[in-house]
């Protein structure tokens, strides 16, 4: 996405039925290469937008940034692996179907990529 959020707070009266989260999100070309690039070749609009809501929901799992763990042979082995980050254009290209797919990591991003993965993977 090219879009960050700059701020998320609570407004309102603390417990209230008004009680809010104002988010403010800028958006802006930052990604110019990769999966999450401009659909419109950089010409996207740089701005900044307010929004309200009730509910605030943080889910920053897939797109963290890499961090493969220490295993020993990683250096030296030929299959391929890939970043959580990655996984989604993975399974809509096809490159998982039929393949035996090892997952590592955990969590709530984690448990999400295993039910995706064994909609397309070998069993």
């Amino acid at each position: 996405m090219n879009a960050r959020v700059e701020s998320a707070r609570r407004v309102g009266s603390e417990g209230s039925r008004k009680e809010r989260w104002e988010v403010v999100v800028h958006y802006k070309c930052w990604e110019t290469e990769g999966p999450f690039a401009s659909p419109d070749g950089g010409g996207c609009v740089e701005r900044r937008e307010r929004y309200t809501c009730e509910h605030l929901v943080v889910a920053t799992g897939t797109h963290n940034a890499w961090a493969f763990p220490d295993i020993p042979g990683l250096d030296v082995y030929r299959g391929a692996y890939h970043h959580s980050s990655k996984f989604h254009g993975l399974v809509e290209s096809g490159a998982l179907t039929g393949k035996h797919v090892l997952m590592v990591g955990l969590g709530e991003s984690g448990c999400d990529l295993v039910k995706l993965a064994a909609t397309e993977a070998k069993v």
